[in-house]
């Protein structure tokens, strides 16, 4: 049940293209791809795809931050506490990539039932997160003393020592 729970997101979002795919008939006049195209060329599917590259460009950075050579976890803490902060936003608002091609003249607003969707994947990444990362925030503020970059490169000498 828990590993449902999980993945019921993601799921939902391959039932959602695969649906939009398989209502697509190819016939023998026209190809695979101009169905494809066609596929792509519909704007819940387009704002989708602009919403995950709002998602995975969130999350990236927090990636990167994970595998920096010098990295601590305070550092790490710190970029999740952000990543997160982001993603509840883009529950109720567009991110910089969705926002760009909602803003065009050609471009319809999202439906009803995208922000819904929205919603719904922005929550179970959410509880994921803070399920698998759950500790204690202090302990994270004060692990960056850790940090050898933020120490002084010389003791001065008149402190009288």
């Amino acid at each position: 049940m828990m590993c449902y729970q999980r993945y019921s997101n993601s799921f939902f979002v391959f039932l959602l293209i695969r649906s939009k795919i398989q209502m697509i008939r190819p016939t023998e006049r026209t190809a695979k791809g101009k169905n494809f195209l066609t596929l792509l060329k519909q704007t819940d599917v387009l704002h989708f795809i602009y919403f995950l590259w709002d998602v995975v460009s969130c999350l990236s950075k927090v990636s990167e931050a994970f595998q920096e050579r010098d990295t601590t976890i305070g550092d790490v803490y710190i970029e999740l506490e952000a990543a997160k902060q982001v993603l509840e936003k883009y529950k109720e608002s567009d991110g910089p990539k969705l926002r760009n091609i909602v803003g065009r003249k050609d471009q319809k607003q999202p439906t009803v039932s995208f922000n819904s969707a929205r919603r719904k994947l922005l929550g179970g990444l959410l509880d994921s997160i803070n399920t698998r990362f759950e500790v204690d925030a202090d302990i994270m503020k004060a692990s960056r003393i850790i940090k050898l970059q933020m120490w002084p490169t010389k003791l001065s000498e008149d402190k009288g020592t």
